[in-house]
């Protein structure tokens, strides 16, 4: 049997006043995982458990049955992992977002956004080789991961970052959240804002008018550690179809067969991967195939934009996976989820139970339910609901 798990991050959102009150799923055009919905197993699960803050890579591991809580390393190492670097031994690893700094109206400086999609993958490395070049006295080591987000190794003391992410600062003073006693941290973040400040890119898209980085964000930090073997829970082996930095660190850890990573962390087109995902299928077990492109569309809290993304997901991934499974036959499941929700309205991440959508060949001979679509509202009013999600794969994989 094989079992394809298509992860989407940004799939599942909030109610947009831009969208009269709906979520970008409400509004996107999404035939094939609303048929998926209607004859398949629909409903919410829980992929961020309490007490466990909101990210990518701690719903990734819940979806690979991992618990996020204990058995995964700290966003900074995973990412390292997920970007190919390798941390000696007493270092520790940090995510490094690039975000958008500007004054307040009687506020002082705040973040004010946190994606830059009109910066190049080219220029996103450029970046991560000035920001290495401008914090390597501090004894921090930058690697590039993507075009906006960014590895930092501490080779070692004291791992110079927050706790959270930046989307949680999103529209707060730095005051508030800075430590007081931050001294090195800083220095660090002024090292790197002279040098984004004075670089080509940056000034480029100054000029332009459009979103550019001002400054870092450095969170997450830890020391690199071990993860439960897939194979070993499961006995299963598994490959993975990922680009974004967490999720494929997660993927890489708990030892799945992660494709090569394109140069600079390009993502290849939506089509490519729903071709390649099916050719994993017919060589192993089970298939992870991340897709990030509807969380990185526009800047954060764009919820049209997201709604559009949305729509050429179900066409460009969903439609010919979809048939592909079905012209190949045999015994198949295909599980659709959201990761996490990411709050347009919020501009952040939350733990908020997520959809999902799981098919089966068997599913062609149940009657179709017309009314139900694959939504937040549809999953929570007429599906299940899964309080942890590592019991997802267990049922995907129950043969």
């Amino acid at each position: 049997m094989r079992s394809v798990i298509i992860q989407v991050t940004g799939l599942a959102d909030t109610a947009s006043p831009e969208l009269g009150g709906k979520t970008p799923l409400e509004v996107a055009v999404t035939p094939v995982l609303d048929e998926l919905a209607s004859r398949g197993i629909l409903g919410l699960m829980r992929t961020i458990p309490e007490a466990v803050m909101a990210t990518v890579s701690a719903a990734t591991a819940g979806i690979l049955g991992l618990d996020p809580a204990t058995e995964i390393p700290a966003p900074g190492p995973v990412a390292a992992a997920g970007s190919d670097v390798e941390i000696p031994a007493g270092a520790r690893a940090a995510c490094l977002d690039l975000v958008a700094v500007a004054e307040r109206e009687g506020g002082g400086p705040a973040v004010v956004e946190t994606r830059f999609p009109d910066l190049s993958i080219d220029e996103g490395m450029a970046l991560a080789r000035a920001l290495d070049e401008a914090v390597a006295p501090m004894g921090a080591r930058v690697h590039a991961a993507s075009a906006t987000t960014h590895v930092v190794v501490f080779a070692g003391g004291e791992a110079l970052a927050l706790d959270g992410p930046p989307d949680l600062a999103l529209g707060r003073a730095l005051a508030e959240v800075l430590p007081g006693d931050g001294g090195a941290l800083r220095t660090f973040m002024s090292r790197a804002r002279a040098a984004l400040w004075e670089h080509p890119a940056c000034v480029r898209l100054r000029g332009q008018g459009v979103a550019a980085p001002t400054d870092v964000w450095s969170w997450g930090a830890g020391l690199a550690g071990a993860v439960p073997a897939f194979i070993d829970h499961f006995g299963v082996r598994g490959a993975a179809l990922v680009t974004a930095p967490l999720p494929r660190g997660v993927a890489r850890l708990c030892g799945l067969a992660v494709e090569p990573a394109l140069a600079g962390g390009a993502a290849p087109p939506l089509a490519e991967r729903a071709e390649r995902a099916l050719a994993l299928a017919a060589e192993y077990e089970f298939v992870l195939l991340h897709v990030e492109t509807v969380d990185q569309t526009g800047p954060r809290g764009n919820a049209p934009a997201r709604a559009e993304a949305i729509s050429r997901v179900d066409a460009e991934v969903l439609a010919p996976l979809v048939a592909g499974l079905r012209s190949v036959g045999g015994d198949w499941r295909l599980a659709v989820v959201a990761d996490v929700t990411s709050s347009s309205a919020a501009r952040r991440y939350t733990a908020d139970p997520v959809p999902f959508v799981v098919a089966s060949p068997r599913d062609a001979g149940r009657a179709s339910a017309p009314r139900r679509r694959f939504t937040e509202r549809d999953a929570r009013e007429q599906g299940i609901f899964l309080g942890d999600a590592h019991t997802l794969l267990e049922r995907l994989l129950r043969r």
